[in-house]
């Protein structure tokens, strides 16, 4: 806890509610922190970016937790920012944020499972109304650039 500033320090939690700003608040949420695990440790840093600005440093960087409780292992990817401010004895934490990542669900990806089930949708209409995917290939046009309006508003009512 050294390394943390005494009352220049801000450290936000993965809590909403979780705002550090005083070296002893830092200390009890990670005493609390550490209390959720029978053991934990972090692994290799990657994706390290840094930045130096006269006496401020920032470091970004992905850190992998592996963590038990009790028959439960898992390993979780925490994100973190953090600013650093250069004293004479080294350096000194000033603040940190963290999250962690979600895997698959960036908004390409979400953005393809909704064309996805609304062409679902759309082709499952199609059959309710009797149509064929085989008339659907013979068309000029392909499935992606056929205009969809899914809406209960009729449309002479959306001009």
């Amino acid at each position: 806890m050294s390394m943390v500033a005494e009352g220049d320090v801000l450290v936000m939690g993965s809590d909403l509610q979780q705002i550090c700003s005083s070296r002893a608040h830092v200390e009890e949420l990670l005493r609390d922190d550490f209390k959720l695990w029978d053991r934990s440790s972090v692994g290799k840093i990657r994706m390290v970016s840094t930045q130096r600005s006269g006496k401020l440093i920032t470091a970004f960087f992905d850190a992998p937790f592996p963590f038990r409780r009790g028959n439960n292992e898992q390993t979780v990817v925490a994100r973190f920012a953090t600013a650093w401010k250069r004293i004479s004895q080294g350096r000194m934490l000033v603040q940190r944020a963290n999250s962690t990542p979600t895997v698959e669900q960036s908004a390409q990806e979400l953005l393809g499972r909704i064309r996805a089930a609304a062409g679902n949708r759309f082709l499952a209409g199609l059959r309710q109304l009797g149509i064929a995917r085989a008339s659907l290939r013979a068309s000029a046009a392909p499935p992606s650039s056929i205009p969809v309006c899914f809406s209960s508003t009729p449309t002479s009512k959306l001009r």
